[in-house]
């Protein structure tokens, strides 16, 4: 049967046992499974571990990717050719007595453990969101970017259309406005105005004015352009996997607080992003940083 694991537990290194990691079910939108899934590649790179995200498939976001777009799981290292995937052996073994089981719906959770209970079990089954693994996220960067990278025809649409927006502008800064759910998660706290991103987005533009700037806009929802005169604006209506590949291009970010969409841009551009928490705080380029921990506890 399957050992349910306290959270409250202390923790240390893995098992020498365990070889496999697996989330069976799914939790939030694209940049939830980015951040999820991000750092468990992380800590599976430190531990030389197997991982494997069923839900990754299930639910189409692999097919954005692509190193993923052509299996039938999402799992890390990738199977040699010709080797039987270790989902497909899984299947058969997630409900054996070598399982240990956790589910994480609401708090930070370090990856960076051993758990008693665990001991001797050769498969970790993740259920929930907030598994960090922080220091090895920033250490592994690199090959969780790698990973991650997008399906050719995304790249080149996008390559294509920066290509033409660098030929005009100097600066471009995204902006991703997030309304729909956030008018009511975590009682709208993280929720702005599309005139409380204008009102940041004016700041910055006096400081940019040397540097011939843009604003590409992205939001869940359609906007009243007028608001946004006479910034330089540009409205982005592409895909998900597009737009928060766009995102990723640009110089800097202005984003959505608790956000892992622009968070995820943020992580695997490089780029420096601004969440915007208050309109008291300063809109400031200096206070723009890159993104190097897949962790601010977002369930968007």
């Amino acid at each position: 049967m399957l050992c349910i694991v306290s959270m409250q537990q202390t923790l240390r290194p893995p098992t020498s046992e365990l070889n496999t990691i697996v989330f069976k079910l799914g939790y939030g939108r694209l940049g939830n499974r980015l951040y999820r899934f991000g750092n468990i590649i992380a800590f599976a790179t430190e531990y030389g571990l197997r991982a494997i995200d069923f839900s990754f498939v299930d639910d189409g976001y692999a097919s954005y990717f692509q190193k993923l777009a052509e299996l039938r799981f999402c799992e890390y290292p990738l199977p040699s050719s010709g080797e039987e995937s270790d989902g497909a052996k899984l299947r058969r073994q997630l409900m054996g007595s070598n399982v240990a089981y956790v589910e994480n719906l609401d708090d930070g959770y370090d990856l960076d453990f051993e758990l008693e209970s665990a001991k001797g079990k050769q498969i970790l089954w993740l259920d929930g969101f907030h598994f960090h693994a922080d220091h090895l996220v920033d250490k592994h960067r690199r090959e969780v970017q790698s990973f991650f990278q997008p399906i050719d025809s995304v790249r080149q649409r996008v390559d294509i259309a920066f290509q033409s927006l660098r030929s005009q502008y100097q600066i471009i800064v995204g902006v991703h406005i997030r309304q729909s759910d956030f008018k009511s998660w975590n009682d709208g706290k993280c929720f702005f105005e599309a005139g409380d991103y204008v009102e940041a987005m004016k700041r910055l533009y006096g400081q940019l004015l040397d540097r011939t700037p843009l604003f590409l806009v992205f939001s869940d929802e359609a906007l009243d352009d007028s608001l946004f005169k006479p910034l330089p604006v540009l409205f982005s209506n592409g895909e998900a996997i597009e737009d928060m590949y766009s995102l990723s291009r640009c110089d800097y970010i202005l984003g959505a607080p608790n956000s892992t969409f622009s968070g995820w841009a943020s992580f695997f551009g490089d780029t420096p992003i601004l969440t915007l928490k208050s309109l008291e705080d300063p809109i400031d380029l200096q206070n723009f940083e890159i993104n190097r921990y897949l962790n601010n506890h977002a369930t968007v």
